[in-house]
């Protein structure tokens, strides 16, 4: 394959050319629909004065501190969430935590994707590293737990995922990988082969769980794998709160995911 795109983080701030900052707070606000019981209290303002690059490496910091957020509620205002949101067009909140996330300008249709990276030690934490467009690659996810890696593949309305434990993933520099193809993806951990599911596989196995509902109902593949006709995947990479854990160590921040270097492969007949 060949390597048509990579960054090495030698520069003094990051390159807007090739990424874009992710905000939850944009100009105008952007319309969201809020959660059922509007509890906010773990949730992070995603901020670009968190992604710092230092010494060749792309940080993203989560820091204990406090922020405001503002939305615009796009609802039926009719409909019972058991939010006291219901009613109000604009609201704000105040936040605990601060945290970064970025995504590249671009997407690829099927190739090679890899990154070298030091996860935060912090407990509570959500560090990932996926492709998303309609449908997601997740090269890792770690849920508030630095010892417990995920690795999954999801479309609209079905989703397959595996755990791998260690307890030293925070401790040192791995690299994480996906190599997405038309009827296989395999995940790679340190250039070892974690797992490889296949197209035809997971039409004949139930390892395949559905969604509650799809996203959208126009849009209905049996299988889990991404989608790959007229369908470009953007890596994303964040370092958030896990807004569902009990256990977030507030001591612990500020913590940092750190990246060396992203790569991405592709055959020379890929789009």
């Amino acid at each position: 394959m060949k390597l048509i795109f990579h960054d090495d983080f030698n520069t003094s701030e990051l390159d807007t050319t090739k990424w874009n900052f992710f905000s939850k707070s944009p100009k105008p606000y952007d319309k969201i629909l809020p959660r059922g019981n509007c509890d906010y209290s773990n949730a992070a303002l995603l901020k670009s004065e968190n992604v710092v690059i230092d010494n060749g490496l792309l940080n993203l910091i989560a820091k204990n501190e406090y922020n405001t957020y503002q939305g615009f509620v796009e609802i039926d205002k009719g409909k019972n969430l058991n939010c006291n949101l219901i009613g109000q067009d604009e609201f704000a909140f105040n936040l605990s935590y601060s945290s970064s996330s970025i995504f590249l300008k671009r997407g690829y249709n099927l190739g090679y994707f890899e990154c070298r990276a030091k996860i935060p030690c912090a407990k509570g934490l959500y560090p990932v590293f996926w492709l998303w467009h309609h449908d997601e690659l997740v090269v890792f996810e770690f849920f508030g737990n630095s010892n417990e890696h995920y690795v999954s593949s999801h479309n609209k309305e079905k989703y397959v995922t595996t755990k791998f434990s260690k307890a030293s993933y925070c401790e040192d520099f791995h690299t994480y990988a996906v190599h997405w193809e038309e009827d296989e993806v395999t995940w790679y951990f340190d250039n070892k082969i974690l797992w490889k599911i296949r197209r035809d596989e997971l039409l004949h196995k139930e390892i395949a769980h559905k969604f509650p509902s799809p996203i959208n109902s126009d849009y209905n593949i049996s299988e889990s794998l991404p989608d790959i006709h007229n369908r470009w995947l953007s890596p994303n990479i964040s370092l958030r709160i896990y807004e569902w854990s009990k256990n977030i160590d507030s001591k612990a921040l500020p913590d940092t995911l750190k990246l060396d270097y992203i790569k991405i492969y592709q055959n020379e007949t890929s789009n």
